[in-house]
């Protein structure tokens, strides 16, 4: 007779004190194990290219997304799991001279990106840090209202294309 008898992994409870508390199960399609999925659509392109300029899913043999305008740079905007430490972010994409910058924002507070007021400073630190490669980062830990913005520098709009990334967790 097994009634009444329940079984967990060390993952699904606390113990503090002596006293048992189950964890809040909530699954993230996009976090997988230790890190997040960045996928096409969770990027948007800026106004340097002016009015009306937008991002594009390219399908014509090389899938992705791409800005429509030389000018412009793509965004992904990534929230860190509760608990979470992001440590590192890896973007994929057709142009690996393609610079990529991480910055650490606020949603209470608009920041100017690389700005010194604590808020919008650039975050990475590896030298050379553009697409194809995993770009360190300072371990930046979840709080209740910081996230990721990540930067995508192209030079060709006909020819960059971000397929995607991953945003590394501790």
């Amino acid at each position: 007779d097994t009634k009444g008898i329940a079984s967990f992994s060390d993952a699904n409870f606390a113990i503090d004190d002596g006293a048992v508390t189950l964890q809040t199960w909530h699954q993230d399609a996009k976090v997988f194990g230790s890190t997040i999925k960045i996928l096409p659509s969770d990027f948007m392109s800026n106004e340097d290219g002016g009015q009306n300029k937008s991002e594009q899913f390219d399908s014509k043999g090389t899938l992705g997304v791409r800005a429509t305008h030389n000018d412009a740079e793509l965004y992904a905007f990534v929230a860190i799991p509760q608990g979470r430490t992001a440590t590192s972010v890896t973007i994929s994409g057709s142009d690996t001279g393609n610079v990529v910058r991480v910055y650490e924002l606020d949603v209470n507070a608009s920041a100017a990106l690389g700005g010194t007021d604590g808020t919008g400073n650039n975050i990475t630190h590896a030298s050379g840090c553009v697409v194809g490669t995993a770009c360190n980062i300072d371990d930046t830990a979840a709080t209740a209202t910081n996230y990721l913005a990540i930067e995508v520098v192209i030079t060709s709009y006909a020819n960059d294309i971000v397929y995607g990334g991953l945003v590394t967790l501790a």
